[in-house]
């Protein structure tokens, strides 16, 4: 975001993780049964997780 420091934006996403309101907002977009079996087993992560990883990867 052009104006925005990378500590500011990285502080609100930390912040937006946090809300109890994000689980309703992370809920899957197509649910799991709509996916073919191949597709079901490559998809491991839920996307909370996933965002979870991308923001906030567990050291390793």
């Amino acid at each position: 975001v052009a104006g925005v420091s990378q500590a500011k934006i990285r502080k609100a996403v930390l912040n937006a993780l946090k809300d109890s309101r994000l689980e309703e907002c992370l809920a899957e977009t197509i649910p799991k049964s709509a996916l073919s079996p191949a597709a079901q087993s490559v998809m491991q992560w839920s996307l909370r997780d996933s965002i979870h990883y991308l923001h906030q990867p567990h050291p390793r």
